[in-house]
């Protein structure tokens, strides 16, 4: 008696594995029974679309937002402004490369996102602490030991080594002589620090008035630069009312930028040259330095008479630079709180040249909706500069 056989029904084929099934390297994690040529090309092209997409839709989202605050013009935007909101932008898009990878690997090759890591499948964080043991130890001491060389290097060197010269290298990788660094890089590292030459030349006990002259004399090499006399090395451009506009160095020569932070800052410069003159008792250098910061102040009035020196969407808020240059929005907040109070200070310490127009460009920039929570007389100098100008000042 033939005993009839159950009916089975046939097994569904089984899904290879995409792990790999004999000993691999973890470069070689991939090669599994389930790996296909094409799965490389598949993951590449497929992590490229998302982070594009991720970019053009963050990217959006953020100019939309910084146009309907007016923080910056589409004219800015197209010029290479760089806002706070595309810096982060561009932060989130580089981050999200680390998630965006763990999913695609997991999607085209289905290995788990832990894989990607290690090869325990996950990520070792006692092996991790380990290598930062022996690792941090090793980056401070390498900080330390390069301070502690540039230190040295730098004050052993026998013109003085000019601060922040790499800072400097489309200019500085063209001039041939050490004189030619100290002047010109090292000047445009001052910024606002000439106040603190004057008070170290004016204060100090500790140098000799030997040394006080020496000092002196090298930081007047500034002269190669603000007076438009030396052709070869000045920044100074004429502007139509006879004004000095001073400009870095760090563009060619041929390209005049009407960046008003950065001549403003010269102002300064050139008032505290004049201060500093009259203090060493330098009677003739007083005279000259005066005369460099009355032509930058000319120039300046003469930025703010042009109306394109203003932004569209404000006419009390002004540009980083005219067009077609654009910069970032923030600085015309330092022109209301830093930068013109420096410059109607020093007007008001030697003779009140031009105070008046230049107290009415100050209250035109501070009036605008970007900085309606300044108040004017709390400003240093504005108080002191309207009651100049209520007692009958220039």
């Amino acid at each position: 008696m033939t005993v009839p056989t159950p009916f089975r029904p046939p097994e569904a084929p089984r899904a290879q594995p995409s792990l790999p099934v004999v000993a691999r390297e973890f470069h070689e994690f991939y090669r599994a029974p389930r790996f296909r040529w094409w799965k490389p090309l598949a993951a590449l092209g497929l992590l490229i679309a998302v982070m594009v997409v991720l970019s053009l839709l963050l990217g959006a989202i953020a100019i939309s937002s910084d146009l309907n605050s007016g923080r910056v013009t589409l004219e800015q935007i197209m010029a290479g402004s760089i806002t706070p909101a595309l810096f982060l932008v561009n932060n989130l898009v580089l981050a999200s490369a680390i998630p965006v990878s763990l999913g695609v690997h997991w999607l085209v090759f289905q290995q788990r996102p832990g894989w990607l890591l290690s090869l325990q499948g996950r990520f070792r964080w006692r092996l991790f602490g380990r290598l930062l043991v022996a690792a941090v130890p090793l980056y401070l001491i390498s900080f330390a030991v390069e301070a502690l060389l540039t230190f040295f290097l730098e004050a052993a060197a026998p013109t003085g080594a000019p601060p922040n010269m790499y800072t400097w290298r489309d200019a500085a990788a063209h001039f041939e002589d050490v004189s030619e660094h100290y002047t010109t890089v090292f000047a445009q590292y001052w910024e606002w620090r000439m106040e603190e030459f004057r008070g170290w030349l004016n204060g100090s006990d500790l140098l000799t008035p030997e040394e006080k002259e020496r000092v002196y004399q090298d930081l007047s090499r500034a002269k190669t630069l603000f007076d438009p006399a030396y052709a070869e090395s000045t920044w100074t451009h004429i502007t139509p009312n006879g004004g000095y506009w001073f400009r870095y160095n760090d563009k060619p020569r041929d390209l005049l930028r009407w960046v008003i932070n950065t001549h403003t800052t010269s102002v300064g410069i050139a008032g505290d040259f004049v201060l500093m003159a009259r203090d060493m008792g330098k009677a003739d250098d007083h005279e000259y330095w005066k005369r460099i910061f009355e032509r930058g102040v000319d120039a300046l009035i003469w930025a703010w008479e042009q109306p394109d020196m203003w932004t569209d969407f404000d006419p009390n808020e002004v540009r980083y630079a005219r067009p077609p240059d654009g910069g970032p929005r923030g600085y015309h907040r330092y022109m209301v709180t830093a930068w013109t109070p420096k410059v109607v200070q020093l007007s008001m310490a030697m003779g009140d040249y031009r105070l008046a127009e230049l107290v009415h460009y100050w209250k035109r920039m501070a009036s605008a909706e970007y900085t309606k929570d300044i108040v004017f007389e709390d400003l240093p100098g504005g108080k002191e500069a309207l009651e100049k100008l209520a007692d009958g000042g220039e």
